[in-house]
Formats: C-alpha cells, structure tokens, sequence
C-alpha cells in the first residue's frame, strides 16, 4: 500500500527532531554538555580533600606543580594567607581532622605518648570529619598517610574504605592497612610506589561507589607522603631540576642570630658541604612533589569523565611548611615562622568563583568544620575553626577586583585577623619543666657564681667555673679537668712504656692507625702510678682495677679520676669510629683511586704527643673544650657550641627509635644534649639522585623550642609575637616596608602596653574552646583585652634588658 506524498511528508517532520537527536548525540558538544551536573542539581556535592606532607609554600615548592595550578588555582581559588595552627606532622593532622586547637585536642607532639596515644583513640578520634560525613550518608574513603605512630592494629571510626599507611611517610617498603588486612609493599615502581597507589586506589573507590550508588556522595581523603623523607622521586622525574636554588630565601643560611631564641643561637651558618646539601635535599623534595601534581591531574580527569567534577569540592593543602638552611638550620620544621607555617591552599567546587586570590586568613583547623558544612551537616560547637563557605555563600558577600583578581570579603570585620601558633606539651608536662628550670636557679646564678668553687682560673679537683658572655649574662662552664704531660714520667714508667711498645711490635692486634695516619694504642700499664695533671692514675692488672692510694683518699680525687676516664673514653670512642669509617671507606674503594677520607664528616679533634729527640712517646690527650656551655636548668637548655662538632655527649629522643638508628648514632656520633639530630650519608637515600658527597650531622631541635604564638595580618598590622617556654619573647614586624622574611627580632622596640596586650591575647588563646572564642577578630579582640592583667612574674637570671639571655622563666603565660 503506497502512502500519500502528503502523508509521507508529514511522517518526515515528525520523525526530523529523533533523528537530529540520534545524530548529534555523538557529538564533542553533546556529550560535554551530558557530562555537566547543572548547579541547580539538589544532589550533594562529593568531596575529596588532598593532604601534602612537610610542603612548603615559601621555598618555591608550588612553582613546580603546573596541572595543580591550572585545575585548582585557575578553575577555583588560591588562599594567599593560609597557616596551620602547629607546624608539627601529628598535632597539625589532628587539628586537621578534628577541627581544634593543640591545646583542646591534646596530640601536643610526635611521640607515642600523645600522637595515637590511648586518650585520641578514646575521645578526638571518634569525631574525627569522617565520623560526621558518614553520619550525613556519604561514602568515605581514606588512602595514605594517617597520623606518624599509626601502627595498623585498628580502623579509625568513619570510613568505608581504609588504606592507611603504617608508620611514617615512605615511598617504598611499606604495609598499608587495608581494611583491616595488612598489606606489605616492596621496591617495584609500577606496583608499590605510594603517590601512585593512593591516585589509583582512591579512583577506584570512587568509581565503584559511582556504580553502586550512583546518586549518592563520595568524600575521600588522598594523604600522600610528598616530600617528606625519604624523598623517593618516580624514575621519570630523576633528572629534572637540577641547580634548583628556590629555597634560598633571604633567611637562608642567615647569622649570627644572637636576637632570637636559644635554637637558632645555638646553630651557627652553614659549611659549603651544608649548604651543597639543603640544595640537593630541596630538589629531592619538589622531584617527589611531580608524581602529586600527576596525581592530581589524573583525579580531575577522570571527574570530569564521569560527569563528576562540576558536583565536587576539591581542597588541597599540606600539614605544615618546611625550612631547608633558613636561620643556618639544615631542614625541618617546628619553628613558629612563616617558612613552617604557611602552606599552600587551593579550593574549587560549585560555590568557588574561578582565578581568584583569597587573602582572608584561612586555618587547618578550618577543614574539618567546611567539610562538614558542604555535606550538609551539622558543625559541633566544640570545633575551633569556621568553614570556609562563609567566604563565598550567598554571593553578595563578596566582590572581586578584576585586575588583581583579588577577593574581597564584605564581612572582613567579622572574619579573624589573629590566630594562635602552639608548639606546647601538656600542663602535666610544661609545669614539670617549671620546676626543674626553677630548681636549678632557685639561688641565683649571679650569687652562685660569687662563690668560691665557680671562680677561674680552676683549682685542683673544682669540676665548674664561671664566665660573663658575650651578652654579659653569666654562665657555667667545665673546668679542663687535665692536661697531659708525658715528659714527667718517671725511669721506672720509660722503660715500661719501651718494653711494651717492643712486644706490640711484634703483633698486629693493638695497633692501628687514625685518619692522619698516625700510630696510636690504648694505654696499658705506662704510667700506671704517674699523676697525670695532678689527677693519681688507676689501671688494671690482669682484669683487677687497681688504684694509687692517693686516689682513695678523697672524693673530690675520685671525681677528678672519674672525669678523666670519660674523657679518654670519649676519646676512644672517636678513633674507633673513625676506623669503622675507614675500614667501610676502603672496603667500597678497592680496585679504585684512593682519596683522603673527607674530614668534615666528623667533629675536631683534640689530642697531642710529647716526646724527647728520637723516642716517640705515646701520649694522647682530650683537651676539654673550655667554651662547653652547662647553662642553668640544663634540661631546658643544653650548652651551646657549634652545631658541625656536635657528638660528644649523649643525645635525648622521644619516640620510638629503630635499633639501627641508635647504633648509627652511636657510631658516628651524632648527637648532642638535649638536641633532636640527624645523621645522612650516602646511604641514605636509596633512589636517585643520590647523595655521594660527605655525611652530613646536623641537630636541629630541642626542648627549648616550645612557644605559643599571635599571628596577625590586617588593612595596619603583619606581625608574629611569641612567648618562649624559657620565658623569651620574640616580635618582627613583618609589613613590606619593615621585615617581611622575620630577619630582626623587634621585641624591644614594642611598647610595654603592646606587650601587655598581645600578652593577653596569648592567655585569652591558650585556653580558648569553640569558634566563638577562637575567632579572634575586633570583636573577639576586645573579650580578650578585657581580661585580668597579669604581670609577669620574673625569674631571677633573667635579664629585661637583654632579650638574648634566656636562663629564667615567665610564669605570666601559664593558661
């Protein structure tokens, strides 16, 4: 049956629309506009924050990071004053997950006590930003790094899927806890490199979780161990950046710094070998910071594929900033300035305008509380920080300049201005460090040293004197506890020492030879009875210790005796290291050019030899360093010297250490009283580049450096004022045309009515709980001044007119 042409032809325009509609479907703009969740979707926006460890943002590291920039910073918005409130890996974590200040979470440091430790598990954990997302019905997943002492027993509350790094950060040779079953990793690239496993598995995740639930929300959090140590680059990235100096910042390898606090007086500038290796330490970090930025590259990618990423937030950060020779200390963090506290910030999502520059200050305890506020769900009281949505949501709050790009909060006002900078320990903890400052100083090192025993020059037996510095303080210092003189030994000891110099001839056990290639041995019965210094000698007889009866008489004798055997003990101690060094050195060097061995991996030497024309006399002598510094309350504040011949005393770490890291230590000698060190030769650093220059030793904190701190950025004021646990007080104006990179330490020149004020805002601080009393902006300012004065009490030994002298403490700060 024939249809009519006009039938025919009405069928034709019927069916026109369905067939564009087939035709087109295929096409590029079709399917991008198929792929894009309207803004008005009433779904809720999936999450996916991402965590950087040790980066900083003032050493240059984001100038690497290209494909982050253009997806978060160009498609979204850059928080140009971005802090964390504890420039410490576990506390700044914590704060991150719990939203809170230090001081209300109480992870106060690293160490087993605090960080994992029984009281997070059983309280700050369980409402970590995960519990709560879970609760508001997204699915949520954690890949990475979790906080350091994590040891894979358990599965933190809030989260679907867990792949939480035991341990650490590292790159290979790691287990992983996947959910709940432990996985462990080994040195293949294509299979265990960390950054890549936690890009592919956290995907993974998402797309699965797609699949089951397709209208349903996701939040992962992707913690990568970038660039934290070991500093592990991707085989594809080895020769890049090379003769990268970015981190050399105008406080690079600056000094002397007698202005500020004990640990950067201590250290002193950097050698060449020092300087050679921040840059190679610098380039190992921005190398490792390449397979995150392909990380994060691939994660948007495969968002928009899904028609995901238009209908998800993405924050990323790091836990804190890093220094790498600014002040002349190596590499670190911890300390309160702007290189370990600023970090970088980027945010995009449905609500961020794009290519904008935020300058409100933002916080890491901000995180958990905008979190929780893009799911939709209710933000405890108990939570410190303020969510950032408050900055874009509703549009009228804000307004950018478009050629600047810059963004303008209208409530600026309301917005803080100040915020507290904390690396503080436990009440517990601070008032035992109180006690035993004020123990040690309670009569007054100025009366102290009035007193006989502490006068120079040293009499026989006197263990201390004391000295005025170079800042007219007083300190306490070891007396040389002898010298050595090998000429006054008697016939009977000479020929002694020829007989046992003729039978050790004759055999190889007992004779070796130092770096300089001289001959030395241990002392054995030459000059058993001789007084050397005045101090009676003891020996040994066939395994039975035997003394002069003069060494008995007295217990001031004893003492000196005492002292002198640690002094030849420490002596020993170093020719048998270097021997260990020298016997490594030659065992890699056979077959190949000999070269000296490198004389600044170890620390000065000091020991001499006397003798009469032609009979070589052995005679080897530690001469004390008579600048070894025992300060008052020496477990507050070690002595002071110069931090490349560090390793003569034994050095206190918290935490737990691995066997071999303590026999390193001990072998090389790099420690040193009261210091956190570290020691890094050539075999540090298992991928390439490598390090094959000489060890390096370098101790690079201590108990000293604990503080609590008010940074302030506004239309008038950029400053940092810190109170010191010892009671010193740093200031440095940081505005443009002032001190912008913190190199001068102010402090005198604040009024005392400043000081009182920014004092109080301290206390105010300290014990603030909620984001009522934490923001501290006009209003917030105001409840703080409007506190009780306290006067600083004053600790005797501490000078008000020198800023430098830190032997005392303040008791006006405690909260």
């Amino acid at each position: 049956m024939k249809l009519l042409p006009e039938v025919r032809m009405l069928r034709f325009f019927l069916l026109l629309p369905i067939l564009m509609h087939c035709g087109n479907a295929g096409s590029p703009e079709r399917r991008k506009s198929a792929n894009t969740v309207p803004p008005e979707s009433n779904r809720k926006p999936n999450i996916v924050f991402i965590l950087t460890d040790d980066q900083d943002l003032l050493l240059g590291s984001m100038t690497v990071m290209n494909k982050t920039r253009y997806h978060l910073g160009s498609k979204g918005a850059n928080f140009i004053n971005a802090f964390v409130t504890s420039p410490m890996c576990c506390p700044s974590r914590s704060s991150i997950l719990t939203g809170q200040y230090v001081h209300n979470h109480k992870v106060y440091s690293n160490v087993d006590s605090y960080c994992v430790a029984p009281h997070w598990r059983r309280g700050p954990e369980r409402r970590n930003f995960g519990a709560f997302l879970q609760a508001a019905s997204y699915r949520t997943g954690y890949f990475g790094k979790y906080l350091n002492n994590y040891d894979g027993s358990y599965i933190p509350p809030g989260w679907t899927e867990w792949a939480g790094l035991i341990g650490n950060s590292k790159f290979y040779k790691y287990a992983i806890n996947h959910n709940g079953q432990v996985e462990r990793h080994g040195y293949d690239y294509h299979q265990d490199y960390l950054p890549d496993l936690i890009a592919n598995d956290s995907m993974s995740f998402f797309k699965v979780s797609k699949r089951a639930f397709p209208d349903g929300p996701v939040a992962m959090v992707l913690s990568f161990p970038s660039p934290h140590g070991p500093e592990d680059c991707a085989p594809q990235y080895t020769e890049e950046f090379k003769n990268n100096q970015l981190h050399r910042t105008p406080s690079w390898n600056y000094g002397p710094n007698d202005d500020k606090h004990w640990l950067l007086q201590y250290t002193q500038q950097m050698t060449p070998l020092e300087q050679n290796f921040t840059d190679a330490m610098h380039r190992k970090r921005l190398l490792t910071l390449l397979s995150v930025d392909d990380a994060v590259d691939k994660v948007c990618r495969e968002l928009e594929a899904m028609g995901e990423l238009d209908n998800t937030y993405i924050i990323y950060t790091s836990d804190h900033g890093y220094h790498l020779g600014q002040f002349g200390v190596l590499k670190g963090k911890s300390l309160p300035y702007d290189f370990d506290i600023r970090v970088p910030f980027y945010m995009r999502g449905p609500a961020i305008p794009r290519d904008i520059e935020v300058p409100n200050i933002v916080l890491n305890i901000d995180i958990a509380t905008t979190l929780l506020d893009i799911a939709g769900a209710e933000i405890p009281s108990y939570m410190d920080g303020v969510s950032l949505l408050k900055l874009f949501l509703p549009r009228s709050n804000y307004r950018v300049h478009h050629k600047s790009k810059r963004w303008k909060y209208k409530g600026d006002e309301e917005w803080r201005d100040s915020f507290m900078v904390e690396r503080s320990r436990s009440p517990e903890d601070v008032e035992r460090l109180i006690q035993r400052q004020l123990k040690a100083g309670a009569n007054s090192i100025t009366e102290m040293c009035k007193g006989e025993d502490y006068q120079y020059p040293c009499q026989e037996g006197q263990g201390k004197y004391c000295e005025k510095d170079e800042t007219g303080a007083w300190v306490v210092r070891k007396c040389v506890a002898y010298q050595c003189d090998c000429d006054d030994e008697d016939d009977e000891s000479s020929t002694e020492r020829r007989r046992d110099d003729k039978r050790r001839r004759h055999t190889k056990r007992g004779s070796s030879r130092d770096k300089f290639g001289n001959l030395f041995r241990p002392r054995r019965s030459s000059a058993r009875r001789n007084a050397v210094g005045g101090v009676p000698m003891c020996w040994v007889e066939k395994k039975v210790v035997k003394c002069s009866k003069e060494v008995l008489l007295e217990d001031s004798v004893i003492e000196a005796q005492e002292r002198l055997v640690k002094a030849h003990l420490r002596l020993y101690r170093r020719h048998i290291t270097d021997l260990k060094h020298i016997h490594k050195y030659l065992k890699k060097a056979k077959g190949a050019n000999l070269i000296p061995f490198p004389e600044s991996s170890r620390a000065n030497r000091n020991f001499s030899r006397s003798g009469k024309s032609g009979k070589r006399k052995n005679c080897m002598c530690e001469e004390l360093d008579p600048s070894d510094e025992l300060p008052l309350g020496q477990s507050l504040q070690p002595y002071r010297r110069d931090r490349r011949n560090t390793g003569r005393r034994q050095s206190r770490k918290s935490g737990r250490k691995s066997k071999e890291k303590k026999e390193l230590k001990e072998e090389t000698g790099c420690k040193d009283a009261g210091m956190s060190c570290f020691y890094h030769d050539d075999t540090h650093w298992k991928t390439p580049p490598l390090w094959n220059d000489a060890p390096v030793c370098g101790c690079t904190n201590n108990q000293n450096n604990s503080y609590w701190c008010i940074r302030t950025i506004n239309n008038t004021h950029n400053f940092l004022y810190c109170e010191y646990v010892t009671g010193f007080l740093e200031y440095f104006d940081m505005r443009p045309s002032k001190d912008p990179f913190q190199l001068t330490n102010a402090i005198r020149e604040l009024e005392t009515n400043s000081k009182t004020v920014l004092s109080q805002e301290v206390r105010f601080l300290k014990v603030c709980y909620g984001s009522n009393q934490c923001t501290l902006n006009s209003t917030g300012k105001v409840a703080a001044q409007s506190q009780p004065v306290i006067e600083p009490q004053r600790i005797e030994g501490l000078d008000d007119e020198n800023p430098s002298s830190s032997v005392g403490i303040w008791r006006g700060w405690e909260g």
